[in-house]
């Protein structure tokens, strides 16, 4: 198969958010890789594409899950010193991010980011998971034409998804479903929503396919949808 695709589904889930404030240890992968068995594709996609996305990465790939991850936002942006955000190109390697956040401020990026090590830990597990933040705009076709569902994090990261979806050609029109399972950007939320992603995998796994659905930006769910995308 291949994307742009037709009859594209949209889910809205209403997840209730963790309130906790604890500092939490992120996932790591695990030391041997576990072999991808799932049945679909999967692609998480958060802004930075290293808290989020690479969370629930992660905590799918520790499970035998076929996963990629990506952000789509401008820049990956890591909270810096003085309120002001430290960006890095995507395609930055993770552990080249890691180095430089070593390098100008182990002790601030050890301790911001609400998890334990902070967001420099965040990098030390992207580098430990993938070799480098993606983009989602920036991918091929080609690659993106391999997935099944693709699970975004923020309603704004939503609407960039759905419309990039749209204005890429059509070629077939096998379904693509797109499911929002808006997260504040915190480790800690993180880490709680990476298991509500892991169990609605495993419900998928268990169907033969999602129901086919959209989703309205007011979040008003329309079925039957299946016009292909232009």
């Amino acid at each position: 198969s291949s994307l742009p695709r037709g009859g594209t589904s949209s889910w809205f889930l209403n997840v209730q958010e963790a309130s906790s404030t604890q500092r939490v240890q992120v996932t790591r992968p695990l030391p041997e890789k576990v072999a991808a068995t799932s049945k679909y594709r999967y692609a998480m996609i958060c802004s930075s594409n290293i808290n989020r996305s690479v969370e629930a990465h992660t905590v799918l790939q520790n499970h035998g899950f076929h996963v990629e991850s990506y952000g789509c936002g401008d820049k990956l942006s890591l909270p810096g010193p003085n309120r002001t955000p430290r960006r890095f190109n995507f395609g930055t390697p993770y552990a080249e991010i890691a180095a430089c956040l070593e390098q100008e401020g182990k002790e601030h990026y050890e301790r911001v980011g609400g998890n334990e090590g902070g967001v420099l830990e965040l990098a030390r597990r992207g580098a430990a998971t993938k070799e480098a933040p993606e983009r989602w705009q920036d991918a091929t076709t080609a690659k993106l034409c391999k997935l099944d569902v693709v699970i975004v994090f923020a309603t704004r990261l939503y609407d960039i998804v759905v419309s990039d979806l749209q204005e890429r050609d059509p070629v077939d029109f096998s379904a693509l479903h797109v499911i929002l399972m808006h997260t504040k950007d915190a480790p800690n939320l993180a880490v709680s929503q990476a298991q509500n992603v892991l169990e609605l995998r495993r419900a998928l796994r268990r169907e033969a396919a999602p129901p086919p659905m959209r989703v309205q930006p007011q979040g008003c769910l329309v079925s039957g949808c299946r016009r292909p995308l232009r």
